[in-house]
């Protein structure tokens, strides 16, 4: 994270001009964001609490769809237009799946954090005679505002994988032809 944090000193304008640098920035952010909550994670106490919640799906989704996902998107977007001797159908619509994919797996992942600390709480508040405050139900139910959150989150990157597919299947087949390709032949 940090080498490519200082492999864009003096080039930060890059995340406003080049939507490939928008994708690994981020993408590179959030290995950093697995990489603090993995160990934190491994902390007795801490694991003992969120253990079984939503937390930990939400870390594993942060990791997929924001750590992982993101860098395969940069990686596919460079990829693609270099196979077919094309230049990218359209910057805009990279740049639309960008804020889409980036928007839904932040409502996803916090979502599910959040669920995860009020289940945790939940399932450790004791009464007094020491006989669990909340029933099972009780949390049930608390979690359905997020399951939606979450629902909402993952259909909204949803369209933006779809946006994706779309922009590189265009690319594929009408796609202007590339500068590099032009000159070779």
């Amino acid at each position: 994270m940090f080498n490519g944090y200082l492999s864009m000193n003096g080039q930060w304008h890059q995340m406003r001009e080049n939507y490939l640098v928008k994708f690994l920035i981020l993408g590179i952010t959030f290995y950093g964001l697995q990489t603090l909550q993995g160990p934190l994670q491994a902390i007795r106490s801490f694991s003992s609490f969120i253990h079984y919640t939503e937390w930990v799906p939400g870390h594993v989704h942060m990791g997929a769809m924001g750590w992982v996902s993101l860098v395969l998107f940069a990686a596919i977007y460079y990829l693609v237009p270099r196979l077919y001797g094309r230049e990218i159908y359209s910057i805009p619509l990279a740049n639309l799946h960008f804020w889409l994919v980036l928007i839904g797996q932040l409502i996803y992942s916090i979502s599910m954090w959040i669920a995860g600390v009020q289940q945790a709480g939940m399932w450790h508040a004791l009464n007094n005679d020491g006989s669990l405050t909340y029933t099972f139900m009780e949390t049930l139910v608390e979690m359905y505002p997020y399951w939606w959150m979450r629902g909402i989150g993952g259909l909204i990157y949803l369209v933006g994988v779809l946006v994706f597919i779309f922009n590189l299947i265009k690319t594929a087949q009408n796609g202007k032809p590339a500068e590099e390709a032009v000159q070779s032949a």
